[in-house]
Parts: structure tokens; C-alpha cells; sequence
């Protein structure tokens, strides 16, 4: 199987994870089923991929959050740097795609730093011991980002919230001895899971940054 579709795999494990955590935490049994079945599906769905260029892009992920009306989109990636670690990115301005599009708002480009900051204080107490905290960074920080004039693909076509992830540094071999055990997956969604709560649940939403 072709290097990037076992990442794609390892992501969808560890998105799977932390949609079981968020899932288990509702107390309505009928959505938590719907949401497993659904994940198990898409899980089988990019096993059976062949070709690399089968994958989704970033401007249909974000159609598709757009379209759900989330309130919040997340998208998990492992990096490849002389780092290693974790780091949480969001998009501060606004950026221009190869079409001309613009984006994201305002209100879109508030409620993403304030998702990485819950995302990312949750990360800090939850993976402490087992991987170095790289922060909070902006999509102006990407090569991809700088070059659309400061926010990913993603983050230009999103209408809701946005954050990326960046959950391991695959080149360095204990971040990549981390994320391949089970327990390790799970720790990370289950930070990660933790963080959305914060972010989505007014009683642990992350405080406004004083201006």
C-alpha cells in the first residue's frame, strides 16, 4: 500500500477514535450508532482506495463541513520535519485560493483561534509526557499558507471554524513508535476529543484574548 495511504489510514483510526470519545459521551444511543457506522465505513472505504489521486480535497473537506453546518472542523495530519511533536494551526487572515476565493470571515477566523487554543490546552494536559508542544501556530506559518497569502485551502473555503492538526512528527521515530500503538491513538483522540469539548461547550469555552 502506497506511504500515503497508510497515513490516510492512521488518520482515519485516530479520527474514528475521536469520534468514538465524543459519541460515548451522548447520552443518544441512536446518533452514537449512526456516527460509528458511519466511520467504519469511511475507514473501509479508504482501504479499498488504489489510486493517490482518489483522495478528497481540501476545498470539498471544507464544502462538506459547510454543508453540516459544523461546529467545527478538524483536519488531522502527521508532519515530516526536524521537529517533533505536536502543533495545532489556524488560520489569522484571510487568503485567496488559485480561483479567486477569498475567505474565511471574520467570525470564522475568531472562532478558529479560539478552537486551537481549547484544542491545543487540552493537548498540553492529555500528552504531556509523551510528545514535545510545538503551539499554536497560524496557517501564515505553512508554506502553502504563505503562499495564498496566508491561509490553507481549507481554511479559505470554510464558513465554520477550522483547525489543523498536526499530531506527530512521522520523520522522528518516537513520535512515530507513538502514533502507531493503539494506546497511543487513543490518547491522542482522547485529548483531542477533550479539546472540542472545551471549544463547543460554553461552561469550558476557551476566554476571549484581551485585545
Amino acid at each position: 500500500m502506497p506511504l500515503t495511504l497508510r497515513l490516510m489510514l492512521l488518520v482515519a483510526v485516530v479520527g474514528l477514535a475521536v469520534s468514538n470519545v465524543l459519541i460515548a459521551r451522548s447520552e443518544d444511543a441512536a446518533q452514537r450508532e449512526r456516527l460509528l457506522a458511519t466511520a467504519a465505513a469511511e475507514r473501509e472505504r479508504l482501504k479499498a482506495k488504489e489510486a493517490e489521486d482518489e483522495l478528497v480535497r481540501n476545498k470539498d473537506r471544507a464544502l462538506v463541513a459547510n454543508q453540516a453546518r459544523a461546529a467545527l472542523m478538524i483536519r488531522l495530519h502527521c508532519d515530516a520535519s526536524e521537529e517533533r511533536g505536536y502543533a495545532i494551526y489556524y488560520p489569522d487572515r484571510q487568503g485567496r485560493a488559485k480561483d479567486g476565493t477569498t475567505g474565511p470571515s471574520e467570525d470564522v477566523i475568531e472562532g478558529s483561534r479560539r478552537a486551537a487554543e481549547a484544542i491545543h490546552a487540552a493537548l498540553v494536559e492529555g500528552l504531556a509526557d509523551a510528545l514535545n508542544d510545538n503551539g499554536v501556530r497560524t496557517d501564515m506559518q505553512t508554506k502553502v499558507g504563505r503562499e495564498q497569502g496566508g491561509a490553507l485551502t481549507g481554511s479559505i473555503f470554510s464558513q465554520v471554524p477550522v483547525v489543523t492538526i498536526e499530531m506527530v512528527v512521522l520523520s522522528n521515530q518516537q513520535d512515530a513508535d507513538f502514533i502507531k500503538t493503539e494506546a497511543g491513538q487513543q490518547r491522542m483522540a482522547e485529548a483531542i476529543a477533550d479539546g472540542v469539548t472545551r471549544f463547543i461547550s460554553p461552561t469550558r469555552m476557551v476566554p476571549l484574548r484581551k485585545q
